[in-house]
């Protein structure tokens, strides 16, 4: 299966997989041709990309290590702030990472709805796990993470509804209330005797910036907590690729240029580089474009240098951008 854009689907596409609203109800049904009434349909359903099955992609397969019912709980236990539950959900995620055969083979697949903040969450918490896998951190040290990184911006229950979701640039007053999000985060939690220190400081510190640039402290270098620290990369990463009511999502590309270019300014060039061997920030399925002008999809990454995944071409070769002069350009 591969990854289209809704502008990008033709009438004689097919759903590779059931495409459900908010609710988990069933919108279009896997093997569905994709009319362009049913685009439409899609489109209401602020549905912007699916994966469809075609000879191209006939042998990439998408399977990924959270399930739709994990999913499911841990947004539900963030929307009713329940940290028993939360701490619970992180658990499992941190076990299942763990526990795959190959943690970096399906870690996130790739965004089909305009997210919010619970979803955003929970993809940060995956990718960060991926990330402190890599790193080689412990068992007692990833729950803590994914806990952190779950409820970091559970500060923006806080802010108003009508800032969260405006379209179009926020006002300097605007911008000012929505940075106050990780100190609201940190208050609501230090009420909480059961949350524990680590999650309290990721909350409080995900947007503090290297270089001391960041807020709302301003706090630099390694005065910043490791772990808020790199949950601030998956943070930013992931807000670039996705779909926002205010912006469109970024190419995988773009994002890592981004991130290049944050290197000992927003965040610790170590971590930066350890993002790129650990997380795969092409994922599976996508389709990129090669500087010879070819198109191409992701078919698996390559652990340890995730920039070079092997991919596959429209003619049915597989090739390692690790052992090739091309390359990836967006």
């Amino acid at each position: 299966m591969r990854y289209v854009s809704l502008e990008n689907i033709t009438d004689d596409m097919v759903l590779a997989q059931n495409i459900k609203d908010e609710f988990g109800r069933v919108l279009l049904t896997k093997g569905s041709k994709l009319s362009p009434q049913k685009r439409d349909k899609l489109r209401n359903f602020d549905v912007y990309g699916v994966y469809i099955d075609d000879a191209w992609s006939a042998d990439i397969f998408i399977e990924p290590v959270v399930d739709e019912m994990l999913a499911k709980n841990t947004i539900n236990a963030l929307k009713e702030m329940n940290l028993d539950a939360v701490s619970d959900c992180a658990a499992e995620i941190v076990d299942k990472l763990m526990g795959a055969d190959d943690y970096i083979h399906d870690v996130e697949t790739i965004k089909e709805y305009d997210e919010n903040t619970f979803e955003h969450c929970m993809n940060v918490a995956i990718t960060a796990v991926t990330l402190g896998i890599g790193l080689g951190y412990n068992y007692y040290r990833l729950k803590n993470l994914a806990v952190g990184a779950l409820l970091h911006d559970i500060g923006k229950q806080l802010v108003p509804i009508e800032i969260i979701s405006k379209k179009g640039r926020l006002t300097d007053e605007e911008m000012a209330v929505v940075r106050e999000h990780p100190t609201y985060g940190y208050k609501l939690l230090t009420k909480d005797i059961n949350a524990f220190s680590a999650t309290r400081e990721i909350v409080h510190q995900h947007h503090e910036n290297w270089d001391g640039s960041g807020y709302p402290r301003g706090l630099k270098e390694d005065d910043i907590y490791e772990l808020a620290m790199l949950t601030h990369v998956c943070d930013v990463f992931d807000a670039l690729i996705s779909k926002r009511s205010y912006k469109e999502a970024f190419s995988y590309h773009t994002a890592i240029e981004i991130l290049k270019e944050g290197s000992d300014t927003m965040f610790r060039s170590e971590m930066v580089d350890a993002f790129f061997r650990y997380v795969p920030v092409y994922h599976k399925g996508s389709q990129v474009t090669l500087t010879n002008g070819e198109d191409a999809l992701v078919y698996k990454n390559n652990r340890g240098d995730m920039l070079e995944p092997i991919i596959k071409l429209r003619n049915g070769t597989i090739l390692d951008l690790r052992h090739s002069e091309l390359e990836i350009i967006s």
